[in-house]
């Protein structure tokens, strides 16, 4: 029995519905005999509302016309209209609006009628006098701003009115949107003295939007941190929302353009919506650290994209109705992910959430208010404005946070990038001084009458010193590539040289293992290029250990020639009849640290920085990398880079700096170095090459040598780090001595071999710089260019002298 009195009233439900709204509709109507009169006079200083008088008619259909109503205006079932503004929500119907207005005053009026709906599509006002001449104006968006009566964002019409002058408003108002306005009557000097107060206000609101945009933007320039450009994107759009919804936008910025007004309402409620997600997934990088959330997000910005196309291929009604159902579980569902994210205690949350929460709740207010769910009052009205108000100033305070943030992290890499690049100086210097006498002894060593066994020891010995220093060059190489610090020296240079430079440091693997190394070099190369002959020469280096490594026997073969595909590029191939690299192993071989295996499944040994240190010199020259490989047929590594043709000029100075050294002559050289490893090796390097050599062990030591014998010194090897008196300030005294000892040549002799170093040396005074382990060819040839530059020094003076002796 229960169940069918239960079904009963539910049944009954619907029809007491029915009858409360049509006693509701009683209640309603009114007899337009009794309407009362809009009483006016001259002392009128606060607007009248037109709204809480009118009458209204529904014409679903728009067929009515103004001339059947004005014959018998009581022949219509007028309805009275309870509320303080005309609120019908979403219609399609067209309504028509009467009142009317008693002139009280004896002198002749203006007044100004205010429809605050900048966003309805059509109104026409009809003016009915007492003599029944009627005036009528046409206002709307879908008409040109220019049309208007008055320019305004709102509906303005001026009303004239004789000495006690009783008029008749008849208003036809059609809309596709929501159909919601105030109508009110004002003096126009009450009404723009209100105006200046209301442009101040925006004035100052756009222009605090304005400052946040350059502001930001400023920031995005300087950081590039993505947050910043999409918080950017957010604040125009809602701006321009907000403008639009104003009528400010048709007013100012697009007034002759009525299609385009009536798609930009939905069509910047879209787009404030979608950058508004984009900000959430950047600010609280959601796609790294909350793949769930950021997955959903995206679908919502799918389904917006597609909204925002929706927007103009449907009617105006039809794509407001859509856009609202894609915005309202958008904002709610931000609205929730903000709180669920504040509540886990993540990153600034909560501010954030807060921000999020004022705009979901004023859009959500905003909507429900949009379809009559809640009363309209100025707070429900312009939820969206205030919401998004309070939602942008607490998201600017939120990326302050974060710019703060992004300065501290800065700091803190920049302090750890300092103590990183001290600490590998240090050990640079302190892996440096015993690999400076190992391979200083080896030198030695060479000339002492080894017997073949012995001879083979020290190749062994000596190529294991290389490798251990190539390790410690490739580190410090990435290091500096990594920090921006390295730099290339455009100067000309002989590719066949630095091939010449290259192959003799692989004899030893040569004479291990059956492989033969052959070079190809076109004859179309030029003689001299412009380029960095040290990073070409590294990159060759790398390139062929990497095919030793891979290659037990067979051939290596060291391709250059003119790239036909690239003007003034030259085309470097090291290729090799090795196993190959497996596929997987190609796409990550330039990586750093990352190791490939050879094709029996071994791992190959070294940093598995060799390759990225090419790529990166490479991409530094601007030139291109790559490989080619397979399986049991070999690799073939390859680079292009730019290398034009030397000019003439470059080509005579370099003439002039390499011309045919003088080596008979020797040097007096005083070395000034603590460690006595270092100190025989390079007293037995110098003895050797013909020079005499004074050894002291500290910058006193050495500033008092050229003090006392400057004069006997041609040459000052000067250590950089020693006991009482380092090399950098003993070079910067030994300038400051009198001009005949000051000119002495010093040339850096030190384990450092940073450029931040080596410029150091040059700022204290010193001529030239030689990294430890000292090369013997490139302290050879350092030498000889000093002799050289001494004899040319020498033979000018005597020429001079010549010339100015008078000839007998």
């Amino acid at each position: 029995m229960k169940p069918v009195i239960s079904t009963r009233l539910i049944n009954l439900i619907p029809l007491l519905w029915l009858l409360a709204a049509s006693l509701c509709v009683g209640v309603g109507a009114g007899d337009l005999t009794s309407i009362d009169e809009i009483a006016l006079d001259q002392t009128l200083t606060k607007p009248r509302n037109l709204a809480s008088h009118f009458y209204y008619l529904k014409d679903p259909g728009g067929h009515l016309k103004a001339e059947d109503l004005l014959h018998n205006l009581s022949a219509y079932p007028w309805q009275e209209n309870h509320k303080n503004k005309v609120d019908f929500s979403f219609t399609e119907d067209t309504y028509w609006f009467y009142t009317n207005i008693q002139h009280h005053n004896r002198n002749y009026l203006k007044w100004l009628m205010e429809i605050n709906a900048p966003l309805t599509d059509s109104i026409d006002i009809y003016i009915i006098r007492s003599d029944n001449t009627v005036n009528k104006f046409k206002v709307g968006d879908l008409l040109p701003q220019g049309e208007r009566p008055i320019k305004h964002r709102n509906f303005l019409i001026p009303i004239d009115l004789a000495p006690n002058e009783k008029i008749k408003v008849l208003l036809r108002v059609q809309d596709s949107d929501e159909l919601r306005f105030d109508c009110l009557l004002w003096q126009p000097t009450v009404f723009w003295q209100k105006e200046q107060g209301i442009l101040l206000m925006l004035g100052l609101f756009y222009g605090m939007m304005l400052l946040l945009i350059l502001y930001n933007g400023f920031v995005y320039i300087t950081t590039r941190v993505r947050s910043f450009a999409s918080y950017i994107l957010f604040v125009i759009s809602s701006t321009l929302f907000i403008s639009v919804q104003q009528g400010l936008a048709y007013e100012w910025l697009w007034p002759d353009l009525p299609y385009w007004h009536e798609k930009s309402d939905p069509f910047f409620a879209i787009t404030t919506a979608l950058t508004a997600f984009l900000f959430l997934c950047d600010f609280l990088q959601l796609k790294d650290k909350h793949q769930l959330t950021y997955r959903f997000l995206a679908f919502n910005m799918i389904a917006l994209l597609v909204a925002l196309i929706m927007n103009f291929m449907l009617q105006h009604n039809i794509a407001v109705r859509l856009t609202l159902l894609f915005l309202f579980p958008c904002c709610l569902i931000s609205a929730l992910v903000c709180v669920r994210l504040a509540l886990r205690g993540y990153l600034n949350a909560q501010l954030f959430a807060t921000a999020w929460l004022f705009l979901g709740i004023g859009g959500i207010v905003q909507i429900t208010n949009s379809v009559g769910y809640i009363p309209s009052n100025i707070w429900t009205d312009n939820a969206f404005i205030i919401g998004n108000t309070i939602h942008v100033f607490l998201q600017a305070l939120a990326l302050a946070q974060r710019l703060k943030k992004i300065e501290a992290d800065k700091i803190k890499a920049l302090s750890m990038s300092e103590a990183k690049s001290e600490f590998l100086a240090k050990m640079s210097h302190e892996i440096r001084t015993p690999m400076n006498g190992v391979l200083g002894i080896v030198e030695l060593m060479k000339d002492t009458g080894l017997n073949k066994q012995q001879q083979r020891y020290m190749d062994v010995i000596n190529a294991s010193g290389r490798s251990l220093l190539s390790i410690i060059n490739d580190i410090l190489d990435y290091s500096k590539i990594e920090a921006g610090r390295m730099e290339l020296d455009q100067s000309p240079f002989n590719i066949s040289r630095v091939i010449e430079d290259v192959t003799p440091l692989f004899t030893t693997y040569l004479q291990q293992q059956a492989i033969n190394l052959n070079v190809y070099i076109s004859s179309d190369l030029p003689a001299y290029v412009i380029g960095d002959a040290d990073r070409l020469r590294q990159v060759l280096i790398n390139l062929l250990g990497n095919s030793f490594k891979f290659t037990q026997e067979g051939t290596i073969t060291i391709t250059v020639h003119p790239d036909a595909s690239s003007p003034q590029h030259i085309y470097f191939a090291v290729s090799d009849s090795g196993h190959g690299i497996p596929p997987a192993d190609q796409k990550q071989l330039f990586e750093a640290f990352y190791q490939a295996r050879s094709s029996q499944g071994g791992s190959i040994q070294g940093t598995g920085l060799g390759l990225t240190i090419c790529k990166q010199i490479v991409d530094l020259m601007g030139g291109d990398i790559g490989l080619k490989s397979e399986p049991g047929a070999g690799s073939t590594f390859w680079f292009s880079v730019p290398m034009p043709a030397a000019e003439e000029s470059e080509l005579a100075k370099l003439a002039a700096n390499t011309s045919q050294f003088i080596s008979s002559h020797s040097l007096h050289i005083l070395v000034a170095e603590d460690n006595n490893t270092n100190q025989l090796i390079i007293r037995n390097l110098l003895s050797k090459l013909g020079h005499n050599v004074t050894i002291v062990e500290n910058g006193h030591q050495a500033v008092a040598a050229v003090q006392q014998r400057g004069m006997d010194f041609d040459l000052v090897l000067m250590d950089h780090e020693m006991p009482e008196m380092d090399g950098l300030e003993a070079a910067k005294a030994i300038r400051c001595l009198p001009s005949d000892y000051a000119q002495i040549t010093i040339i850096a002799l030190t384990a450092h071999s940073t450029k931040e170093e080596k410029q150091r040396c040059f700022d204290a005074g010193m001529d030239d710089y030689l990294s430890k382990p000292v090369d013997y060819g490139l302290l050879k040839e350092k030498l000889q260019q000093l002799i050289l530059e001494r004899n040319t020094h020498s033979e000018n003076t005597l020429s001079n002298t010549l010339k100015a002796t008078p000839q007998e």
